[in-house]
């Protein structure tokens, strides 16, 4: 029974047309951690970024003594988010919260739709689909139905009845709750049968309560990380062009690949910021980054 992974198509930019003090919750969920990489490293620092908890160059915010974020000024800038074991699974700022579910739990970030009873859930996690060769009716390549990757990274098969495949997960948001779910994975609508018994993740979570509205994907998704230089000092008067070709050629120095993207990717999403900066030694500007 091979399993097919999504690489996890979307260019997304810092605090891109973000609006913040909106009235709904707004979560952005992620599998993150010191040691996630790839698409969970990269959806990590997409989550920071639509939040606002990103500096001007990349970095993020740092936490004070209290576990508020704050910025350059010493300024709060987000609160944290403790679940019932007071760990820090996420970060609040104003009605947009950052939730890693590589800590918490899916159905601990849903409660905060209890009061209002209505907001938005994107999660950005690894989906599949499952193929099953050589099953009667069925031939080699058949997909049947679709995963998704939850908490801690633990593969189910869809939510309420299920895909049919791995245990769907339990979720349940409030009586009468108009909650739209948005599920950045690869193959969420991935439902081969249509009508039929097989459903795909994003069906299942239309049976969810409190759900009105399931958005997904029928493909593979991505995220991208970009490095991008910032002058600082040009007394030379280099062409900007150059600049930013030795800002590339210095990274790709130390990536020794030919996608400088994909090798920060590689990198948990606290350490990429750190590994642009090391590239700097004798050049006349700094790096930052987009995701």
């Amino acid at each position: 029974m091979p399993r097919a992974l999504g690489a996890g198509a979307a260019v997304l930019f810092a605090c891109a047309g973000f609006a913040f003090g909106q009235t709904n919750p707004y979560i952005h969920l992620y599998n993150g951690g010191r040691n996630s990489v790839g698409f969970d490293a990269v959806s990590e620092g997409v989550a920071w970024s639509k939040a606002g908890l990103l500096d001007r160059a990349g970095r993020p915010l740092s936490a004070d003594r209290d576990g508020n974020l704050v910025n350059s000024r010493g300024r709060k800038v987000a609160e944290p988010v403790t679940n019932a074991r007071d760990r820090t699974v996420g970060y609040k700022r104003n009605s947009t919260y950052i939730y890693n579910m590589a800590v918490g739990r899916l159905s601990e970030a849903f409660e905060i739709f209890n009061t209002p009873k209505a907001g938005t859930a994107r999660i950005r996690s690894h989906g599949t689909y499952e193929e099953r060769d050589g099953r009667p009716g069925y031939t080699a390549g058949d997909r049947l139905g679709g995963e998704v990757f939850l908490d801690r990274s633990k593969v189910y098969g869809g939510f309420a009845a299920g895909t049919s495949l791995s245990a769907p997960y339990d979720l349940a948001g409030p009586e009468g709750g108009e909650i739209r779910l948005d599920l950045y994975n690869c193959w969420s609508r991935n439902d081969p049968d249509d009508a039929g018994p097989i459903k795909s993740v994003t069906k299942t979570a239309k049976d969810i309560r409190g759900v009105s509205t399931v958005t997904g994907s029928n493909t593979t998704v991505y995220v991208r990380v970009d490095a991008t230089p910032t002058i600082t000092a040009n007394p030379g008067r280099v062409p900007l062009a150059q600049i930013q070709q030795r800002y590339q050629n210095a990274l790709a120095r130390k990536a020794k690949a030919r996608y400088v993207e994909g090798w920060l990717a590689d990198h948990p999403f606290r350490q990429q910021y750190a590994q642009i900066q090391r590239q700097f030694g004798t050049l006349n500007f700094r790096g930052g980054k987009t995701v």
